[in-house]
């Protein structure tokens, strides 16, 4: 029987879903580079896009299927958000590339777009926010050619160093996404010594034969 999530996802045979969200989820997707100033680096963020989307965690992968998505630079338009070709598709993150993860206080009392996206925030100063940093290489989906475009506006020749962050307001997530990357990290640790065990017995062979 094949394995399902969300709206006809099909699943690996030796995959599980160990996590997913109730409603849908405001997610805030973010390009960072550190850029070549005169004076030298300087560490800018830009936001690639403010999506609703539903979250699935599985054993290896962090999935969005996004419902509504809006290009950052819309919600400062008067004329209102609109909804781009990405509204409906699925992003993928396997778990493997996500290098960091932690619950952040983010101060909001600035941030109009943010809250013209959520209107449940519309009258707070603050928010709780699981920020996510990966490496964008192995991910799939239109969100890619998004964060592509953002990067490129940034200016190739003058970025030294990039990474890719979300903004998930969904608090819920942390604890199994936490568990998830510890087990995969134990994965890759056990595989190194079997690695070094394999090399060990090859060595040993070796010697036996001289």
């Amino acid at each position: 029987m094949r394995k399902i999530a969300g709206l006809f996802k099909e699943l690996d045979s030796d995959e599980d879903v160990v996590f997913q969200t109730k409603n849908t989820t405001p997610t805030i997707f973010l390009k960072g580079a550190q850029v070549k100033k005169w004076r030298g680096l300087e560490t800018t963020e830009v936001p690639v896009a403010y999506s609703m989307a539903n979250l699935y965690l599985t054993n290896k992968r962090l999935m969005f299927l996004i419902h509504s998505e809006v290009e950052a630079p819309v919600l400062g338009e008067k004329k209102g958000p609109s909804l781009p070709e990405v509204a409906g598709t699925w992003f993928e993150i396997p778990v493997p590339i996500i290098d960091a993860v932690e619950i952040v206080h983010k101060d909001i009392r600035k941030d109009e777009k943010t809250k013209k996206l959520i209107s449940s925030l519309s009258k707070k100063d603050t928010v709780d926010l699981v920020q996510l940093i990966y490496s964008k290489q192995k991910t799939k989906g239109k969100m890619k050619e998004r964060i592509d475009t953002v990067a490129k506006k940034i200016g190739p020749k003058k970025i030294v160093s990039a990474y890719d962050k979300l903004y998930i307001m969904e608090k819920e997530l942390y604890t199994s996404l936490v568990k998830q990357l510890k087990l995969e990290a134990e994965k890759e640790r056990i595989e190194k010594l079997k690695r070094r065990l394999k090399q060990a017995r090859k060595k040993e062979r070796k010697l036996r034969r001289t």
